[in-house]
């Protein structure tokens, strides 16, 4: 395969035999002939290269083999060999002996390449390696390290911010297998496959490489500002330098995580909901689903205005259904709540202990998700649940019902099981004293309780060092209700951040009598307890300006209402968020209780002066995807310097644009990451349409964002989609 005319993949071949060598040869094109590997002869050696000229030799040299490499060194140079890879620790005789017959030959390149298969040492020391092979007269340094984590991985492609030719560096291992793809787009001349059994740890096979880097496989052409509608007057005054009082707004859905809980919550209460301000996403319509199979009368209208509202009639918990499998589809939320809610489900039925049990399935990306900390949350509390694969994958079986009156669990991996106890205790015959250990996402879980609120149920926290104690009275309610769903702050996160990113573009180029150029989100309630509301305060550090005015939002749903006991909750908070911002500079965020905001927050990154630093990289491990390799594997493909370090993640902002001609994004199937991917790459390909860089910047597919919002792309008002 190759770019610009340029062989960007080398397959390593280590056949031992020379005819299935010659016949790889045949096949692959560009290779490196392992000689340590294929224990060709000599003769054999020569009559290869001579055959195929546009090889790498390469021989790893041990005490023992010493003086069979330098024959077969030699041997390669005088065939025609185009590179010979040499080890920088070898002997001084050998390598300089091996360096002049190079330099005789004229047409023969020299590789000095360095390998740790053990561990990945310090950037410090990478450096100097690189450095030191240089100065032995390297015209292509190869660094290869083992990789046992991120942090390992991104110290190895930070080498290209200083060494920006002549260089490949990669890691080795699974958690280092991406950097074999990065590395292509931030200044290695090629990478490496394997033709057929792996040469090292984490190579790729051919079909397996083939596949990432050939644009047909890439469905998704990421537009540019310019095809927005809803960003196209902000790049023409950043060209121009004209604009008056420019500002677009968005609306975004309800949020999912607030959808989620109120549904499930609904169907436990006896009675009619409405639940305003719908909109159905993949992990909405899974909870709808399961509450349909529990016996709820689910239906969706639209007002005059032609807004959709939820309505859901349900006979109660006690008179729900009795399934024995559920289906939770690719959310992980509905998994973590609903399996203390049919811990109790179980428990109060009345048939065998056999039938009592309800096994509960997923699909996709769930069913690779460690949720082995939900599982023992639920047995700390005496309930029976037991998971088939490793005690940590679905499918689960929960019964046997919640007995202890005193538990503590660990909150440290999620949040969400926490909020699926505080949904469930409350229907215990008995009180209940719930000690959360270490608790993480506490934003999330005072969502719960607010929601929780609104149906009558009523709860008593006390926070103190590094664990939160709820005093839950058992007996209690829930109550019908008819409340406005708020909308999501995650989605409005990447409005958020375009807004201040294509505000700044027209605002630099502005007169400086004009009016600032803004973006506005309407309708947001500015006092939830949504953990991802905090783009706001990012924004604001960065230096953009956010201001608050009173929305236009108006009730929609007529209040005649003659149904018992309903309660009533009319939003007060609602508020149009005005973003307006010139100069981004960079930012220190905490992300621990907010990991969503990583992906957005990443592509806000590369447009602030300066280097930015997010913490919380141990709460991406188990998202959709690891997302902190897919963050550091997919913004590296732009040109940018992102690493990890520990739990921190630090993102270096762009001085330039990639110049890159095919930039093929992966979203991982992840729908934050496809998200901020394509916001960051409408505005790389603005740059480059500017600079008249031909090319696309394509990502593999983005039907993952049906996840949470499925109208992302319709709303960024897309002319070609």
């Amino acid at each position: 395969m190759s770019v610009n005319g340029r062989e960007i993949i080398c397959a390593c071949v280590g056949e031992p035999d020379s005819s299935k060598c010659a016949d790889a040869l045949k096949k692959c094109g560009f290779a490196e002939i392992r000689g340590d590997l294929c224990k060709l002869k000599t003769t054999e050696i020569q009559k290869i290269i001579s055959e195929h000229s546009h090889l790498i030799f390469t021989y790893r040299i041990t005490p023992q083999t010493e003086s069979i490499a330098r024959e077969q060194m030699l041997a390669a140079i005088n065939s025609g060999a185009a590179f010979i890879d040499i080890q920088e620790d070898v002997p001084i005789k050998l390598f300089e002996e091996i360096k002049k017959a190079i330099e005789k030959n004229g047409k023969c390149k020299l590789i000095v390449s360095y390998h740790n298969f053990e561990c990945t040492p310090q950037l410090s020391e990478l450096e100097a390696i690189v450095q030191r092979c240089k100065n032995r007269g390297a015209n292509l340094v190869k660094m290869v390290t083992t990789a046992s984590n991120i942090s390992d991985a991104s110290a190895v492609l930070r080498l290209y911010r200083k060494f920006h030719e002549n260089l490949i560096a990669f890691a080795m291992g699974d958690a280092g297998r991406f950097t074999r793809i990065a590395s292509l787009y931030l200044g290695a001349p090629y990478t490496y496959y394997s033709y057929s059994s792996p040469t090292a740890d984490g190579q790729y096979s051919y079909t397996d490489m083939n596949k990432i880097l050939d644009s047909k496989n890439y469905e998704f052409r990421v537009p540019s500002m310019n095809d927005s509608k809803l960003f196209l007057q902000y790049i023409k005054a950043s060209i121009s330098g004209n604009h008056r009082n420019l500002n677009k707004s968005v609306t975004v859905p309800c949020s999912k995580s607030i959808a989620q809980r109120a549904i499930i919550a609904a169907a436990i209460a006896k009675g009619e909901s409405i639940l305003e301000n719908f909109e159905p996403c993949n992990d909405i319509t899974s909870a709808i689903n399961f509450v349909r199979k529990a016996g709820c009368l689910v239906t969706s209208k639209r007002n005059d205005f032609g807004e959709k509202y939820l309505i859901v009639k349900s006979p109660g918990i006690e008179q729900w259904k009795k399934f024995q499998l559920i289906n939770t589809g690719e959310s992980g939320l509905l998994t973590r709540l609903l399996m203390p809610v049919l811990s109790y489900v179980s428990s109060i039925r009345s048939h065998t202990e056999i039938a009592s049990k309800i096994t509960i399935i997923g699909e996709g990306s769930l069913l690779k998700r460690d949720l082995s900390s939900s599982v023992q949350s639920l047995k700390e509390s005496g309930a029976y649940c037991s998971a088939t694969k490793e005690n940590k994958y679905l499918p689960f079986v929960v019964g046997a019902g919640i007995n202890k009156h005193r538990f503590s669990i660990s909150g440290k991996d999620s949040s969400q099981t926490i909020s699926g106890f505080l949904m469930t205790l409350p229907l215990l015959d008995h009180d209940s004293v719930l000690t959360v250990e270490n608790p993480t996402s506490t934003p999330y879980i005072m969502l719960t309780i607010s929601i929780l609120k609104k149906f009558g149920i009523k709860l008593k926290r006390i926070s103190e060092e590094n664990k939160i104690i709820f005093y839950i009275k058992g007996g209690q309610t829930y109550n019908p209700v008819h409340f406005l769903m708020d909308s999501d702050w995650s989605s409005a996160s990447n409005f958020a951040v375009a807004g201040a990113i294509a505000s700044s573009l027209a605002n630099k180029a502005a007169d400086k009598n004009s009016t600032p150029a803004s973006f506005t989100i309407k309708n947001m309630n500015t006092k939830t307890n949504q953990a991802d509301e905090a783009v706001l305060d990012v924004l604001q550090q960065c230096g953009a300006k956010v201001k608050t005015i009173k929305s236009s939002h108006k009730e929609v749903i007529k209040k005649e209402d003659t149904r018992y006991n309903v309660r009533r909750s009319v939003s007060v908070n609602l508020k149009d968020v005005v973003i307006s911002a010139t100069e981004l500079n960079s930012f220190t965020f905490d992300a621990t209780n907010c990991p969503d905001l990583f992906p957005i927050l990443t592509t806000l990154a590369l447009h602030c002066n300066g280097s930015s630093k997010i913490k919380g990289v141990n709460r991406l491990l188990k998202k959709e995807s690891n997302r902190a390799e897919s963050l550091v594997e997919e913004f590296s493909k732009f040109g940018t310097e992102i690493y990890a370090e520990g739990d921190v993640m630090i993102i270096n902002g762009l001085s330039d644009v990639s110049t890159f001609r095919d930039i093929l994004l992966s979203s991982h199937n992840d729908h934050r990451i496809a998200m901020a991917l394509i916001i960051e790459g409408m505005m790389q390909e603005n740059c480059r349409e500017q600079k008249n860089i031909n090319g696309t910047i394509k990502i593999d597919e983005v039907k993952c964002i049906d996840k949470s919002f499925p109208s992302f792309i319709e709303r960024l008002q897309l002319k070609r989609q």
